[in-house]
């Protein structure tokens, strides 16, 4: 099932991202969460991206303050069936 959440990354850029949500699996010891992501639109325009993921890359802490932003937002979660 894909999400899509509006975040804003690198210190205040506009994002909407897609993103999948892996459940708990105990069985083998994983508790879930953020599966894959990537970046859908910038300031509300769809575009592509990919000059953007070196920039998160080499950001510390960034990709995990990403994560943690869709996490937190499951109040607004938008559900895309695919």
């Amino acid at each position: 099932m894909t999400y899509h959440s509006d975040i804003h990354i690198l210190g205040g850029l506009s994002v909407g991202i897609a993103w999948e949500y892996e459940g708990a699996d105990w069985s083998v010891g994983c508790p879930g969460g953020v599966d894959d992501w990537y970046i859908e639109s910038i300031n509300g325009r769809k575009t592509k991206a990919d000059f953007l993921y070196p920039r998160i890359d080499a950001t510390p802490g960034e990709e995990d303050r990403i994560i943690q932003a869709l996490l937190d937002d499951r109040s607004t979660w938008d559900r895309d069936y695919e």
